[in-house]
């Protein structure tokens, strides 16, 4: 029997578009994260101390994109709201939020202070491989 609330998901492949741009400092792009209500996408490149946004089609939008006081950045989301940015500095394993309009950082929060830390503590403590969040 076939559930009538379960939805039949799939994928349709439209396109693709080569977003790097070493010139603008955006050399290894790292999440995408659709804007919103703007038809943009943000993105963020770990050797960048800059947010990135870009059109639909992938060329950067350089009124839209600013420069943030960090990076070794990895990945990249918007808040419910669309108010802010979210990302993860990967080195220090801290969420970074960013304000939308005053492009601002305005809270910092590292994992190891976070409640239930001790939980994922294993998977970032004593090891040599790159234990450090990623996007």
């Amino acid at each position: 029997m076939t559930d009538p609330n379960k939805q039949s998901f799939s994928l349709t492949y439209l396109d693709h578009f080569n977003i790097k741009n070493k010139k603008a400092g955006l050399s290894e792009p790292s999440g995408l994260a659709l804007s919103h209500g703007t038809n943009a996408l943000w993105t963020i490149s770990d050797d960048t101390k800059k947010i990135f946004k870009l059109s639909l089609d992938g060329n950067l939008k350089k009124n839209g994109s600013f420069e943030i006081p960090d990076k070794s950045l990895e990945g990249i989301t918007l808040d419910p709201t669309g108010a802010y940015l979210l990302t993860i500095k990967e080195g220090d394993n801290e969420i970074i939020q960013i304000q939308v309009d005053t492009q601002e950082v305005v809270e910092r929060q590292r994992l190891v202070d976070m409640a239930g830390y001790e939980t994922v503590a294993p998977h970032f403590i004593d090891s040599e491989a790159n234990k450090g969040l990623e996007g």
